[in-house]
């Protein structure tokens, strides 16, 4: 619970045994903003009586966060950071419509909701009581699943196996009329275009 606007101060670790009780706390520190946090073994708010590493996570969102400063490299369109505009955020629209195929489709989950971070791109919450017992390791499977290694400025080799896994695939056939019509044109990104 954020108890003032802008002030970045948390109250972490709270726990209430009934709405009631959540009713009446936000009601007396009346937040700006309210985080949800994980299903702990024992109640958050007695993490400090509690000998250390007893407080355990039993389940937690699976979230994704998606930022367009991932895209600064290709944003042609005179953004950058935080900035935003609608030519740059079809590259939200597509890496959304990718990953939502492929957490439904390859991974069977089905109540997948989109958010706009409030800044600089979206959040994607999967809500399945599956999704929220993952193990760690299992939550980083799932991440690691939809990157994909293009190499780095050190590091500029890099090969896509052939045939393409069936995810790429998909997201091949998935992105390739968006960036022939959003991200190649002079009215779009303008990838490929030549300028005057």
């Amino acid at each position: 619970i954020e108890p003032t606007p802008g002030n970045e101060v948390y109250i972490r670790y709270q726990s209430f045994l009934s709405q009631e009780e959540l009713t009446t706390a936000i009601q007396k520190r009346r937040p700006t903003k309210i985080d949800i946090g994980a299903v702990f073994n024992y109640p958050p708010k007695d993490n400090k009586s509690l000998p250390s590493g007893k407080l355990q996570t039993q389940e937690r969102e699976l979230v994704f966060d998606i930022d367009l400063t991932d895209y600064d490299g290709v944003r042609n369109c005179g953004c950058d950071g935080a900035k935003i505009c609608p030519k740059c955020w079809t590259f939200m629209g597509m890496a959304m419509e990718v990953m939502n195929e492929g957490l439904r489709n390859d991974f069977g989950f089905e109540h997948v909701a989109w958010f706009y971070s409030g800044r600089r791109g979206v959040h994607c919450w999967v809500c399945d009581d599956g999704a929220r017992k993952l193990t760690n390791e299992a939550r980083s499977a799932v991440a690691t699943y939809f990157e994909v290694n293009l190499g780095s400025e050190k590091n500029k080799n890099f090969n896509l196996s052939s045939p393409l896994h069936p995810m790429l695939s998909r997201a091949y056939d998935i992105l390739e009329p968006r960036f022939v019509e959003s991200v190649l044109p002079e009215e779009g990104h303008g990838l490929l275009s030549t300028r005057a």
